[in-house]
């Protein structure tokens, strides 16, 4: 999870902990410190999408990419389509699973 450039593994995650906060990357704008969301939850690993000598790495790198950048239509979602009264809400996966990593 840390090798070749990877900042994923326990220690990593644990010394990440000291960022979070409640409301941070909200997608609507609750964010108390006023930071803009970002759509790039998961970022923990820079490694090549399509590298036949590390087809594991290569498959966690394009599931972040997935994770990240696929559109989605959000409806139903107690907390988010009532509350901004919006009964379709286009969106990412990280607009709901919103916490960095």
């Amino acid at each position: 999870m840390n090798a070749e450039g990877g900042n994923g593994g326990p220690v990593a995650l644990s010394l990440d902990l000291a960022n979070f906060f409640l409301g941070v990357n909200d997608p609507v704008g609750f964010n108390p410190k006023g930071t803009p969301f970002d759509p790039n939850i998961f970022n923990l690993y820079k490694w090549d999408l399509d590298d036949a000598g590390a087809p594991q790495r290569s498959s966690i790198a394009r599931g972040e990419v997935v994770f990240n950048t696929t559109p989605i239509n959000i409806t139903g979602v107690v907390g988010l389509n009532d509350v901004l009264g919006m009964k379709n809400i286009p969106g990412f996966c990280g607009t709901c699973h919103d916490t960095a990593h």
